[in-house]
């Protein structure tokens, strides 16, 4: 298994959700207070943030609709899926 990126470094990306999932709970783990998650781009590459953003839930890939804050994986809130939802334009 390939090795969590620390905060700051290029993004490491991974070929399998199973990688970047076990990558995603180390960093977290290595930098408590910091929100880990995964987007896909050609690959699923792993994101850093002190915060989540509104957009979150719909940038994760679509079997993997979690976030990792201080070594624990949670799923996205049905309350931070609807702001999601609510924020998205709509095309007329």
């Amino acid at each position: 298994m390939p090795s969590a990126h620390k905060l700051g470094d290029q993004p490491t990306r991974y070929n399998t959700l199973k990688d970047a999932r076990a990558a995603a709970l180390k960093m977290s783990q290595e930098n408590p207070k910091v929100y880990v998650t995964l987007f896909a781009m050609f690959s699923l590459i792993i994101h850093t943030s002190k915060s989540l953003n509104v957009f979150q839930p719909s940038d994760s890939p679509q079997n993997c609709k979690s976030y990792w804050l201080s070594g624990k994986e949670k799923s996205f809130s049905q309350k931070q899926v609807i702001a999601d939802q609510n924020a998205t334009p709509m095309m007329s």
